[in-house]
């Protein structure tokens, strides 16, 4: 899906050492809409609420008197919601009434784990909602700067959730929502394409956006009741419908839709990334041989064409002491074949992995033996001469 987007990315500055003391909008209204329910969270979004500037006005929407309670200062405007409907009924119920007052909104929230073995994952998705929405003062005026440089922009997403095996950040992920995004889809009138190969960007409900891109999600009167009452399933609710339709809203609106990275999570963000990827190149190489991507090509057709080879004989002997014989060796395992021996034209080991070595000149042809030439390829036709020669035919080039 990814790649059919062209330019779904942008990384935007977050220089917290040249800050503007406005936000530059001319008669643009703003404002950021916040979601709190974790009272004990409150103190790690403090720092992002901090940055946001002055003639931005900010709204903290809760079900809980005690978290409106934190929030003293005049400039927060504080709505009390139902504790039914979560974040999405803060951003369709609640923020109903005012959210078409102004010309661009964020809208954000807090998240929590729902098991121990979740905690580091969602720290870093929590990570990835504020640092892309609200990094530093000068990240969130550069995000209004483009929405006012951009006429086609219409949504800024964070970046998709992602750590190691975990997250939809390389694929996506509709989970169990693609018909019920569909039905919500009908229900707004929305006109645009929702393939179940190409799974949203959009995830988590947080996002800037022009608010006149959000029409049709308001196109009906959302009420508490149109949402489960707690507890909710972690899955294929119509809260979760609301949350990957976002950007099908902007684009049937007749914008477009990118993920906006700040700067500082971008660096974070290659460096984790780059851990990653030399864990998973040193893990398929370890297990299978696999060095780059035309190794991954290759895999599969290697695969079959031992195991091919195999079928038509007793025995499996491999030409090669060196790197491609044990890159041989991983591909053997896989398919639960033992090689007897490793021929090789000179003999400098007595063994490799376990299995004996012999020389060419000690090798004996046999119509139920067959050889694996495993060896790189400015030595394989001097091989093939050396067996031809022995006139040996049961061989095949890994």
């Amino acid at each position: 899906m990814y790649e059919k987007m062209k330019n779904l990315y942008t990384i935007i500055s977050d220089d917290k050492g040249n800050i503007s003391n406005n936000v530059s909008m001319s008669s643009s209204a703003v404002a950021v809409i916040i979601c709190l329910y974790y009272e004990e969270q409150i103190h790690e979004y403090d720092r992002y609420i901090q940055n946001i500037p002055e003639d931005i006005d900010i709204y903290i929407i809760s079900s809980k008197e005690s978290i409106l309670n934190k929030f003293e200062n005049e400039r927060y405007m504080k709505v009390k919601k139902n504790n039914r409907g979560r974040d999405i009924s803060a951003l369709l119920v609640c923020a109903e009434s005012f959210i078409f007052k102004y010309d661009y909104v964020c809208f954000i929230h807090d998240k929590k784990e729902k098991c121990s073995n979740d905690e580091d994952y969602i720290k870093l998705w929590k990570r990835n909602l504020w640092s892309n929405m609200l990094e530093s003062k000068q990240y969130i005026i550069n995000i209004l700067e483009n929405f006012q440089n951009d006429k086609v922009l219409g949504m800024y997403v964070p970046f998709p959730p992602h750590k190691g095996d975990k997250g939809a950040w390389i694929n996506g992920s509709w989970g169990r929502n693609y018909i019920n995004t569909q039905k919500l889809a009908d229900l707004l009138n929305l006109h645009v394409n929702i393939s179940e190969n190409e799974p949203p960007i959009a995830l988590s409900t947080v996002f800037w956006a022009r608010t006149c891109a959000l029409k049709k999600l308001y196109g009906r009167k959302w009420k508490y009741e149109d949402f489960p009452a707690e507890p909710i399933k972690d899955d294929g609710e119509i809260n979760h419908a609301v949350e990957r339709i976002l950007q099908y809203v902007v684009q049937d609106a007749g914008y477009e839709v990118k993920i906006s990275m700040s700067s500082t999570f971008a660096a974070e963000f290659f460096q984790q990334l780059q851990g990653e990827l030399s864990f998973l190149w040193t893990s398929l190489n370890n297990n299978f041989g696999i060095r780059n991507y035309s190794d991954i090509k290759n895999y599969w057709e290697k695969l079959e064409k031992i195991k091919t080879f195999k079928d038509n004989f007793d025995q499996i002997y491999i030409y090669g002491a060196g790197v491609r014989c044990r890159d041989c060796l991983k591909i053997c395992r896989a398919l639960n074949i033992k090689p007897q021996g490793i021929v090789v034209s000179e003999k400098n080991v007595e063994n490799v992995e376990g299995i004996p070595v012999m020389t060419v000149k000690k090798f004996e042809q046999s119509p139920s033996r067959g050889i694996i030439v495993a060896v790189v390829e400015k030595y394989q036709e001097e091989i093939m001469a050396v067996l031809e020669k022995k006139k040996i035919s049961n061989y095949i080039l890994f």
